[in-house]
């Protein structure tokens, strides 16, 4: 979501943003999962999270990626305002990042581009 607060790893220090031809990033990662609702015999409802329900549809489980973020005014960093799309480019995540984000894999999809203007952010 825009505008949610990124928290860094811990013992590491983001560098500042707004250097010229930098872009700050965060590794975030995404659980896709579909609502299913249940109604029971007696009426009951079961509202369940399920990753592969509509496995032919499209994505589910985890998939991790690079979005865009800018400083907050507290000297933090949010996720950038907008929404942002893969853009067709992919990272290496270095080893230090792995270390710090069990799970994630060694590259992931950079989300740099604006779905709506398909202008890129930097």
């Amino acid at each position: 979501m825009p505008r949610t607060q990124i928290a860094p790893f811990a013992g590491i220090t983001p560098y500042a943003a707004g250097d010229v031809g930098t872009a700050t990033m965060a590794l975030i990662s995404v659980e896709r999962a579909t609502q299913v609702l249940r109604v029971r015999a007696d009426g009951r409802r079961e509202i369940a999270w399920e990753e592969d329900y509509f496995e032919s549809f499209g994505d589910s489980g985890t998939q991790w990626s690079l979005i865009p973020v800018d400083p907050s005014p507290d000297g933090r960093f949010i996720v950038a305002d907008g929404s942002w799309a893969t853009g067709g480019y992919q990272a290496v995540l270095t080893r230090s990042t792995i270390d710090h984000a069990p799970g994630a894999p060694t590259v992931v999809a950079v989300h740099n581009s604006s779905p709506y203007t398909g202008c890129k952010r930097w």
